[in-house]
């Protein structure tokens, strides 16, 4: 009893210790609030043996980064923090998409898998990992210059440093806990799309419970509805010549693939819905008005024969 009564002591003060560390660091807490020097020394070489196995991705210096407190993980992708000035924002961890912990998952955005309980069931998975690494505790962000500091609904766009220099985002994708999201552009999307094929390859996570043939052909990826793109890529191994090609929507606006355009092998354009100038990586229909419906609609890919090529339906 009286050693057991010690350990459980103990560990609390610990706990209470190291979010005394994390809050001085952060500037939750003035100097005369803590002893740093003790409470530094009584964490000097706590974690070194934690080695995740991420990938490089070179992260700004730590201390040119916002460092935040987590104050509550929401699901495995979203979590709210709050800044040294006390004030509190949601942060949306960028380039990444896991499953749903209140279920509402779609199948058709994850390849392989067929049953959206299976989704229902990592979207806990990754919301309970997320919560085990980062919840009170204190974490570095890192913006995004290609997706910018806010999305869509308002919320912050962040890479999660730790204090490792671990990317968060990526170790999610590479632990089979996420996918990468592919719907916008951010600065390590290729990355990401990397890490997922490899954790794919490997059956980490939720591609354990995912049955799939490996990616062939032309393909359409994704749509953005928001911003108004399609993703398609060549996963064969050599250079698609495209002229003459369509992509359709159900609503029945076409956009035919300029002459000359050849999707070369591996890569990714993107089709988007108004005007621009083409380059290797993006073409432009010219719509002057929306064509992506923001709730549901279909794509069709059709080569010169007019033979269907590939659909995606969301």
């Amino acid at each position: 009893m009286m050693e057991g009564g010690f350990m459980g002591t103990g560990k609390k003060v610990l706990i209470v210790l190291l979010l005394m560390a994390c809050s001085y660091g952060a500037g939750f807490l003035t100097a005369s609030d803590v002893a740093w020097q003790d409470v530094r020394s009584a964490f000097d070489g706590l974690g070194d043996d934690i080695d995740h196995e991420t990938p490089f991705i070179s992260n700004p210096p730590l201390d040119s980064l916002d460092r935040v407190y987590v104050e509550e993980v929401v699901d495995g992708d979203t979590i709210d923090v709050r800044f040294p000035s006390q004030k509190s924002e949601r942060v949306r961890l960028l380039g990444i998409d896991t499953p749903e912990s209140y279920g509402d998952n779609d199948p058709s955005k994850w390849l392989g898998i067929d049953d959206a309980i299976v989704l229902d069931s990592w979207g806990i998975k990754a919301k309970e990992f997320t919560t085990q690494e980062l919840a009170h505790s204190c974490v570095y962000l890192q913006y995004d210059p290609v997706a910018g500091e806010r999305g869509y609904y308002g919320r912050l766009l962040a890479y999660v440093i730790l204090e490792n220099e671990t990317n968060f985002n990526a170790l999610l994708i590479e632990e089979g806990y996420a996918r990468a999201y592919t719907s916008a552009e951010c600065e390590y999307l290729e990355t990401f799309v990397a890490l997922e094929e490899e954790a794919q390859d490997k059956g980490k996570g939720v591609w354990s419970d995912a049955s799939y043939a490996a990616k062939e052909g032309v393909q359409i990826d994704t749509i953005n509805p928001y911003e108004e793109y399609v993703v398609i890529t060549n996963y064969t191994d050599d250079p698609i010549e495209m002229a003459g090609w369509t992509l359709e929507d159900k609503a029945g606006y076409v956009y035919s693939f300029p002459t000359g355009f050849v999707l070369e092998a591996g890569k990714t354009v993107r089709v988007h819905t108004f005007a621009g100038e083409d380059t290797e990586t993006s073409l432009y229909w010219s719509n002057t008005e929306n064509i992506w419906n923001n709730s549901s609609d279909e794509a069709y890919l059709y080569d010169k024969a007019h033979s269907r090529v590939d659909e995606f339906i969301y």
